[in-house]
């Protein structure tokens, strides 16, 4: 009798091998039922976080978009007109072609930041996704350019206070608001400066927004298309932003403006492109 056979003889089941196998069969099959069960709950369970975080994501692009149709837009167009008419005031003064002072009215309204969902949208990815890669580097930057942009809207209004309380000339206001030398030599562009932080940052909250929208959009699909067969997911796909809008409104940042940054991650490239990158490598004469 082979070592194998005693064993099976010694340990068997008295009952037979019938029970012996339907037992384990049985066993195995109910481990496997509550792997899946487990396992299809979880995905379920990123798929909705995915959802929420997706949706939150664009109620932030929303709301910054808003501010800067409503607000930025405004601030800066009045600062450009002014500066642009200054510069042409000052060039007919040399050409004796202006006599008259330079007049103005300058924009000083308190700006007022919305409240914006970052906290429980880097809540929702950081610890109820498995999200990773450029998605997490748009998130990142995102929280960033929104805590950038409380900043600077709230030196503004500290600037616009001060000035309010202030008994300035009117040569001293517009030094103030263009950045001017004065007359003893100075130089304050903290105000022309604040509009340009508050332009930019407003533009990085939408275009990091953005990306982290479709990212997000992208990584669920994937997500779903991977486990809905084996799992039978009822989960509907997501769809992805319409931009049109504000792209037709001109308020979307452009892409090229950030092109470095996107530069840092490049596509992997998928076992198709790389099988024909190695055969071509092998073509190529030595």
């Amino acid at each position: 009798m082979s070592i194998l056979s005693e064993f099976l003889h010694n340990y068997a089941p008295s009952n037979g091998w019938g029970t012996f196998f339907t037992a384990a069969f049985g066993a195995f099959a109910g481990a496997f039922a509550a792997s899946r069960a487990h396992n299809k709950r979880t995905i379920v369970a990123e798929l909705n976080a995915l959802s929420a975080a997706r949706e939150l994501s664009v109620a932030i692009a929303n709301i910054l978009l808003a501010l800067k149709r409503q607000h930025v837009v405004p601030l800066n167009d009045n600062f450009e007109r002014i500066r642009v008419s200054y510069a042409n005031h000052q060039s007919m003064l040399k050409a004796g072609t202006q006599l008259a002072p330079f007049h103005f009215t300058a924009d000083l309204r308190s700006l007022d930041l919305p409240a914006t969902p970052q906290v429980a949208l880097e809540k929702m990815i950081f610890e109820k996704t498995l999200i990773r890669g450029r998605a997490l580097a748009a998130l990142v930057a995102l929280v960033g350019a929104i805590d950038g942009l409380s900043l600077s809207t709230k030196a503004r209004n500290e600037m616009v206070e001060n000035r309010r309380t202030a008994k300035w000339s009117d040569q001293e206001r517009l030094e103030f608001f263009l950045g001017l030398r004065t007359a003893a030599g100075v130089i304050d562009e903290r105000f022309p400066t604040n509009i340009i932080a508050i332009t930019e940052q407003t533009d990085f909250c939408i275009f990091f927004a953005k990306t982290l929208t479709a990212d997000v959009a992208q990584y669920a699909n994937r997500l779903r298309w991977r486990e809905g067969w084996f799992y039978r997911l009822r989960v509907p796909r997501i769809d992805e932003a319409d931009w049109s809008y504000p792209e037709k409104m001109g308020l979307m940042p452009k892409e090229d403006d950030y092109r470095n940054w996107l530069r840092g991650f490049q596509p992997r490239p998928t076992r198709w492109q790389r099988f024909l990158a190695s055969f071509a490598s092998k073509k190529e004469p030595k």
